[in-house]
Parts: structure tokens; C-alpha cells; sequence
């Protein structure tokens, strides 16, 4: 029986490298936009970078932190001075996107998730904790940066710059995509697309399919919406993923 790996993550700006990874090993996968951005506060958060001699660096947790920078912004170039201050990514795609766009050189990327990065921002910072760290935000952002940092006399000035919700054909698109009869891989990539997607799956594709989760998470969220996993990815990467899924294909015949 045929494996299909569906993505259920947001659409991605450029090419996506889940998937171009994916089907160079010859896995057949497809992605199923779940969450679309909408920005915002775009204003306060040009004016907050325009006075970068009010902090201490960035905290940029999502490439779509990244592209808040990018839209307020507009044609404008992000101040020079902020290349020498601190600047803390989550993930690789946040690192590799903030050095594109603005020639930042971000560090703890390796960590993963928020939880992670914290010890290494305390690390670096040492004893400048006398500004705050300027963090774009989305409306759904959990507040655990924040306040692991608060618990070492580090602010963080966190204004959200982007509110995330559902694709308006996100049922439809489910319904056309999934079928019960394929051996389904869903990999769901944050507690907000699986909030969304999960109503329109069907509980015999739900009861049936491998279920994989992009870090502990996302994973903790799918675990309490009832949902039994095959796999948490501990790095959001491309490369891991794939290695979490070869093991679920090897059986196809």
C-alpha cells in the first residue's frame, strides 16, 4: 500500500525544503496549508527598531519574526547598529532567512525550540542585562522566553507583529487530499495547525495514519487533544524529519 506524507504546516514563502527533501528520498508528500499570517502593529514595532539604542539585541523565533522586520520595514534598511548587538534565532530556517534579509548573524539556532534557547541567551548576555531584548511576536505565542528570562533579571519587549489563523480551505483542502485507503504520515508542525486540522480529519484516517509531531511542543498539544503519535522530530529540520520517516516507509512494497 502506498505511503503519503501530508505536511500540515503554513505555506511556505519560497520553496518549501520539507518537501523538496521528502520527495528527493522518494517519499511521495504534499503539504496542506493549515494557519495563514496576518501582520500587524507594524508601525510600533519600525519604531521600536529605529531605537535600537534601547536594547540589548533580538530574539527572533519563527521565520515569520523575521519577515515582521522585512513588512515594517517596507523599503527601508534595517539600521546597521543592530549587527552588533545580540541576536538569538530559533531554528535553523529562522537563522538562515534573518542572514538573507539582513545580513544578521543570529546564534542559538541549534536549540530548537524556545525552551532551549534560554539558557544559551543568559550565556551570552553575561552581566548586560540592563536593556531589554526586542522579540517579535504572534498573537498565539506561548510565554516561555519570556518568562525563563524574567527569572534571571532579563526583559524582553515582546509587541506581537503577526495574529495567525486558519485557512479558510482547510476543511476542503483536507477532504480532496486524505485519502483512508493510502498509509498515512501526518506531520503537523505547531499546536495551532493541529488545532485547526484535526476537526476535519476523519477518525478513521486519524485512527489508521502515523502520526509525527515538529518538536515536544507541538507534540504535548496533539497529546492532549487525544491524538497517539509515531514520532516527535526534536530538531525542526528538514533533514530530521526525514530520518523519523524512513523507518515508517521501509515496509511499502
Amino acid at each position: 500500500m502506498k505511503h503519503i506524507v501530508t505536511l500540515f504546516k503554513a505555506a511556505a514563502d519560497d520553496k518549501d525544503l520539507y518537501l523538496e527533501t521528502l520527495q528527493s528520498a522518494n517519499i511521495t508528500c504534499q503539504i496542506i496549508p493549515v494557519i495563514e499570517f496576518r501582520y500587524c502593529n507594524l508601525d510600533g514595532l519600525k519604531e521600536k527598531l529605529k531605537t535600537h539604542e534601547n536594547y540589548s539585541g533580538l530574539i527572533l523565533s519563527s521565520p515569520r519574526c523575521v519577515m515582521s522586520l522585512k513588512q515594517s520595514l517596507a523599503s527601508d534598511d534595517l539600521d546597521p547598529a543592530w549587527k552588533n548587538k545580540h541576536c538569538f534565532a530559533v531554528g535553523p530556517a529562522t537563522e538562515k532567512l534573518a542572514s538573507k534579509l539582513f545580513d544578521l548573524n543570529p546564534t542559538g539556532s541549534e536549540a530548537g525550540k524556545g525552551a532551549n534557547l534560554t539558557p544559551i541567551i543568559v550565556k551570552n548576555l553575561g552581566t548586560q542585562k540592563d536593556l531589554p531584548l526586542l522579540m517579535p511576536a504572534s498573537n498565539l505565542a506561548l510565554d516561555n522566553i519570556s518568562s525563563a528570562l524574567s527569572k534571571e533579571n532579563i526583559t524582553v519587549d515582546a509587541p506581537t507583529v503577526y495574529e495567525t489563523i486558519p485557512s479558510p480551505h482547510l476543511g476542503e483542502n483536507i477532504v480532496k487530499s486524505i485519502d483512508a485507503s493510502h498509509e498515512n504520515i501526518l506531520v503537523f508542525f505547531s499546536p495551532s495547525g493541529a488545532n485547526s486540522a484535526l476537526p476535519f480529519l476523519e477518525q478513521n484516517v486519524l485512527k489508521t495514519a502515523k502520526i509525527i509531531s515538529i518538536g515536544t511542543t507541538t507534540a504535548d498539544a496533539l497529546t492532549k487533544l487525544g491524538v497517539v503519535l509515531s514520532g516527535v522530530c526534536q530538531q525542526p529540520t528538514a533533514g530530521s524529519l526525514l530520518e523519523l520517516i524512513k523507518p515508517l516507509t521501509h515496509d511499502e512494497k
